[in-house]
């Protein structure tokens, strides 16, 4: 592979898609992949109610079958739009596999953020449908514990930005990772 891969992470509704096509519109550096639609083309969807996954590892072990394949056609860096943490079938907030991130050579995270009842409208109008405030506000805590254990196990570096982060600032955190 002749490239980077940085994952930007969020609680579904953080607006990290939002965030990525109004931040990065008008660059050409970077390559954006969503994981969900990267599983899908592998994958019919499992519908375990509003924002719920099935079977996290299979999920995961999905999107590393497509995510690799485009690994290999592109050089450069690219940005998944995707997942740390996940809300499972039932109701359970779980990590993605370590092994996940090794194997789909992740060098970096960046964790967007934002105040659960901001989610909580742009769920609400973009679905209809929205997350209770305590588990999105428990999705970014543990967001947040799983990259400091992934810092401390595998030096795995991660920022943590807000939709207001500016182009400048976005492009430093890449860069240095």
């Amino acid at each position: 592979m002749n490239n980077k891969t940085i994952l930007l992470s969020g609680a579904h509704g953080v607006g990290k898609g939002f965030y990525l096509r109004n931040t990065l519109s008008k660059c050409n550096a970077f390559t954006i992949l969503e994981a969900s639609k990267l599983i899908s083309q592998y994958k019919k969807a499992d519908d375990a109610g509003y924002k719920k996954v099935i079977d996290v590892s299979d999920n995961q072990q999905v999107l590393l079958t497509a995510l690799t394949a485009e690994q290999l056609k592109i050089t450069g860096t690219i940005i998944l739009d995707g997942h740390l943490c996940i809300l499972n079938a039932s109701e359970e907030i779980e990590n993605i596999p370590e092994n996940f991130l090794k194997k789909a050579s992740i060098c970096g995270i960046i964790l967007l953020q934002d105040e659960p009842q901001n989610i909580i409208k742009r769920q609400s109008e973009r679905d209809g449908s929205e997350l209770e405030y305590n588990i999105i506000k428990m999705i970014q805590q543990k967001e947040l514990e799983y990259c400091e254990d992934l810092l401390s196990k595998y030096s795995l570096p991660y920022n943590i930005i807000k939709p207001t982060c500016s182009y400048q600032e976005f492009i430093k955190i890449i860069n240095e990772m």
